[in-house]
């Protein structure tokens, strides 16, 4: 078996939203797109994880070693449990980021801005692939943050995305290494 950690650091806000007031957000939400990858017990299909902000800064260039001997997890900000159909064409799983108030902080004030980890609790029985940063596939779906949100003296209701910059995942298998293998991962 493995555990699966994912950090995603987000770009800025989109010119179009960079004035919104924290008033004016309807909701928050992180917007994964699911891959059909699935590895574990496809049977049930049981995926749970947090949602945690990232306190310390790290880089693509991360790995394993990095997130073992840092302390990057801050304030969770929600947890997801529960099942993702598995196929080729599937909807985006949307969880609600429901402390606007923290949310508006960190994505508009806050100059550390290190993005969120995705942690598997106990009682996963998958390991799920989300669509995220594509190299040199811009029309590749990414994971980002879903504002909804309604300008003060307008009646539209928009919606925008602020994408994910990039992210890297981190891997630990939790069976014991073969003696006389040398295992790698890449």
């Amino acid at each position: 078996s493995a555990k699966v950690t994912t950090f995603i650091r987000f770009s800025i806000v989109p010119d179009s939203v960079n004035t919104l007031q924290e008033s004016e957000i309807i909701s928050a939400s992180l917007k994964l797109q699911p891959l059909s990858y699935t590895f574990g017990d496809t049977t049930s299909n049981q995926l749970k994880f947090t949602i945690s902000k990232i306190t310390t800064a790290w880089t693509p260039a991360a790995t394993i070693d990095t997130l073992k001997n840092g302390n990057f997890l801050g304030e969770q900000l929600q947890s997801f449990s529960g099942t993702i159909p598995m196929g080729d064409s599937l909807d985006p799983v949307r969880i609600p980021l429901p402390n606007k108030t923290a949310l508006y902080q960190w994505l508009y004030t806050d100059s550390a801005k290190y993005g969120l980890a995705l942690t598997p609790e106990a009682g996963s029985t998958v390991v799920r692939q989300f669509s995220l940063i594509g190299i040199g596939d811009l029309e590749r779906a990414s994971a980002s943050i879903e504002l909804v949100y309604k300008r003060t003296g307008s009646d539209q209701i928009d919606t925008v995305d602020v994408p994910s910059a990039y992210a890297n995942t981190f891997i630990e298998s939790l069976a014991p290494a073969p003696e006389q293998r040398l295992v790698v991962q890449s």
